[in-house]
């Protein structure tokens, strides 16, 4: 630092008092500026997410609100539904009272017998032929026609607002008998006339092998009757089983090691077009009076497949309410119990509760695992075992199925007081339990369904016994499918806000970038402004070093001048500063000076003139003493001569 000059001093020096603040200034003015920049950015981003939760919450809300309602309404539709093919069923089953009566009245004979099982027939939908695609893996239609639905438009302006028509869905029907037996027997159980698609043969239906499948026992229940009172058995059939449950595929057969062969098992709708349907029979018995007096009994076996239409028949979500044939596998479908909780109808028929033509007993229906395991150990046959067994033993979701009963026979039939692991089956039960309707919902096969319950109101014999009558009508709907109309509000909604979204990111992104361009239009600002001060700063340093070491150099050069006896030589004043004062101070010093060497000059000169008297005199001394000192010196020597001289002598 010693070795530095003045002016480098003079440099540094304001470096580090200017240009170092400067920096640092600018360092914390860029900081703030980034800072600014961080508030800013998080400010928007943080308005923009805000703003986007309260709009989705208040849409969400809104949305959860409209699908609550239309729920409640698709809910109470649904209901309604129910209600309704449940009391139409009542309504079906009643006329078949009136029938019996009707015809119990008249003096019966073969003639008789068999015009009026001509004359009761009925219409009932049928599907085509169906295949198995292998390209598909599932069953299509042999000549598939579209059924497109024409939504025409009205013609005039004012009924323009939601218009909608929607042309009716061509569906085939072919009339059957309503009845798959007419009788007439004897008080001894001997058929007298008889009109049938059963056994043609006149038989003695007190024997039960003598009865259908094997399994009646109607005999000796009805010789209690009364005039105009009905007898009505439970629905009686033979059990169609399956080892496959969904769609029967190439697939599906060959994992569960047994021939593709649909046609040998159960009919499932469009899982299973080709399969065995499932043939019952309701049975209805009056007695015959002639005379006041009691001659025999008239029995009508209703064909089961016409109360099978009220539910197969049925689709509860699509836009045409009727079908011909039914897909289980969207999971919205209606089916049918018996007031005891068995079940009568099915889109999948080796679910509906039948009878072993063989025993004509019921046959094992499908248990719950800790049920099933309890009957392999009690080694009892199953009617006997399930006697005893509690109903409905704590159902629950957590439960699993018999899967053993699949693999070995197939045996499907749904009773549901031992579904254990299908809690809905109490829930219906207690939906039904005073004769209502109603529905809740379940987490069923890993999807939200409403399922609803009707009571069937006909309450004929023994069904007069049960509020729920002769059972009841369910129908099971996918949530999703069941609030497609809210659902279709909500994606509109959320396609809405995603657009809005959209607008605001791209307002913010544009904010975003202004506010970037701004910052580094700043940034570069404060960049350039920082840089010409320094070059300013720098400059005046250089400027004020130049100017300071200027005005020394001028002081050097005078010392200098001085030194050389220059006494004349001044410095010019520039200024009045103290640089200025100084180059004053040191021309008055120089002024001085000068005097006092003009002083010492003549003071110098008068001591020459007098030293040189004094060197004059002294030099005259000098020679008088030189001369005396030659002469004392001759003297001395002639002194010596003589002495010399002397000597001799």
């Amino acid at each position: 630092m010693k070795r530095l000059s003045i002016r480098v001093k003079l440099i540094l020096i304001f470096i580090f008092i200017k240009v170092i603040p400067l920096l640092f200034i600018s360092y914390i003015v860029y900081k703030g500026v980034i800072k600014l920049d961080e508030y800013l950015k998080n400010n928007t981003q943080y308005l923009f997410n805000h703003s986007k939760e309260i709009i989705l919450n208040t849409a969400n809300e809104s949305i959860s609100d409209s699908i609550k309602i239309l729920d409640k309404k698709s809910q109470q539709s649904l209901e309604r539904l129910s209600y309704e093919i449940a009391n139409n069923i009542a309504n079906f089953l009643y006329q078949r009272d009136e029938d019996i009566l009707f015809l119990s009245k008249i003096d019966l004979n073969q003639q008789v017998i068999d015009e009026f099982y001509n004359s009761k027939k009925r219409d009932i939908i049928v599907h085509g032929k169906y295949y198995y695609d292998d390209r598909t893996k599932s069953y299509k239609l042999e000549n598939e026609t579209e059924n497109n639905y024409v939504i025409r438009k009205t013609s005039l302006k004012d009924n323009q607002k939601e218009f909608n028509y929607i042309d009716p869905k061509k569906l085939n029907k072919i009339k059957i008998p309503i009845y798959k037996e007419v009788s007439f027997f004897d008080l001894n159980g001997k058929e007298i006339y008889k009109k049938t698609q059963i056994n043609p043969k006149l038989l003695d239906i007190s024997k039960k092998k003598n009865t259908y499948i094997n399994s009646e026992d109607y005999f000796y229940q009805i010789k209690n009757l009364k005039k105009n009172e009905i007898y009505v058995s439970d629905v009686i059939g033979q059990s169609v089983n399956s080892k496959i449950i969904g769609i029967f595929t190439k697939q599906k057969a060959k994992e569960v090691n047994i021939k593709f062969e649909p046609e040998k098992y159960a009919y499932a709708g469009k899982e299973n077009p080709l399969g065995k349907k499932f043939q019952g029979i309701i049975r209805f018995i009056t007695p015959v009076f002639k005379n006041s007096k009691k001659i025999g009994y008239l029995s009508l076996a209703l064909d089961h497949e016409h109360i099978m239409q009220f539910t197969d028949t049925v689709n509860p979500i699509d836009k045409n309410p009727l079908q011909d044939i039914s897909d289980a596998s969207d999971g919205n479908y209606a089916f049918m119990w018996n007031y005891e909780g068995k079940n009568i109808s099915h889109p999948r028929d080796y679910f509906i509760y039948g009878y072993d033509p063989k025993t004509g007993k019921p046959q094992m229906p499908w248990l719950s695992k800790d049920v099933a395991n309890k009957y392999y150990k009690s080694k009892k046959q199953i009617n006997e075992f399930l006697k005893t067994y509690p109903k409905y033993e704590n159902q629950s979701l957590k439960k699993q199925p018999n899967i053993k009963q699949i693999k070995e026979n197939g045996n499907l039939g749904l009773d549901c007081r031992y579904l254990n692991f299908a809690p809905q089956c109490k829930g219906w039960m207690e939906v039904t339990q005073n004769g209502g309707f109603g529905s809740f919902l379940i987490h069923w096969s890993n999807v939200w369904k409403l399922t609803t319950a009707a009571t069937i109101p006909y309450y004929t014999g023994k069904y007069k016994n049960s509020k729920r009558g002769f059972g009841f009508v369910t129908i099971g709907a996918n949530v999703d499918e069941f609030h497609a109309a809210a659902n279709e509000t909500k994606n509109d909604v959320r396609k809405i806000l995603k657009e809005q979204a959209l607008n605001m990111k791209e307002v913010v992104d544009e904010n975003d970038s202004e506010i970037k361009k701004f910052i580094n239009t700043l940034i570069n600002e404060l960049i350039f402004i920082t840089f010409i001060m320094i070059i300013i700063v720098i400059f005046i340093a250089l400027w004020m070093s130049n100017y300071i070491t200027s005005k020394i150099k001028k002081l050097l050069v005078g010392t200098k001048k001085f030194s050389q006896n220059q006494l004349d030589y001044r410095i010019e004043k520039t200024s009045e500063d103290e640089i200025g004062m100084l180059e004053k101070s040191f021309n008055d010093m120089a002024e001085q000076i000068q005097i006092y060497i003009k002083k010492e000059k003549e003071t110098n000169q008068l001591l020459e003139v007098k030293v040189k008297e004094e060197i004059e005199k002294q030099r005259k001394q000098e020679q008088m003493l030189i001369q005396q000192s030659k002469l004392a010196a001759m003297g001395e020597m002639i002194g010596n001569i003589a002495h010399q001289w002397r000597q001799p002598l």
